[in-house]
């Protein structure tokens, strides 16, 4: 599953197979009622990640969107950082967790440098049921 999974990004997202194979071990996460993640950004100077692909392993009754506040330049990535999980509902992007599907964006901008504001985001709280998923990050050449 993991090989399939592996040659299936690296396709998406026009990279070599290697890069995605040599890159970190796939992380399962779980959430129960009532958890959430901070505002964060996937990539820094010590984890230079190219891109994240997030799978849903399952459908969340209610909550547990993945926000993206500064997904439409709303914002620098500094005020979409500080921003609660109220506030950042009310701006960007909301991903509702589907079981079977996947996430995939860039945290650094076209020149692989700069990092992207808009890859800023959130692990929304979990109002009913769990959420399950999988973070597959692929890190920079």
């Amino acid at each position: 599953l993991l090989q399939a999974l592996q040659r299936r990004l690296a396709a998406l997202a026009q990279l070599p197979l290697e890069l995605v194979q040599g890159s970190e071990d796939l992380q399962v996460v779980h959430y129960t009622p009532q958890q959430s993640f901070g505002m964060h950004h996937d990539s820094s100077a010590f984890q230079p990640r190219l891109l994240t692909a997030f799978y849903y392993l399952n459908s969340v009754d209610e909550g547990g969107e993945t926000l993206f506040p500064a997904a439409d330049g709303a914002m620098p990535p500094d005020e979409a950082l500080r921003l609660d999980e109220k506030a950042a509902r009310q701006v960007g992007l909301a991903v509702r967790p589907s079981r079977g599907s996947a996430l995939l964006f860039y945290n650094h901008g076209p020149d692989g440098t700069a990092i992207d504001p808009a890859a800023v985001h959130a692990g929304g709280r979990v109002l009913r049921g769990e959420k399950w998923g999988a973070n597959h990050w692929v890190r920079a050449p």
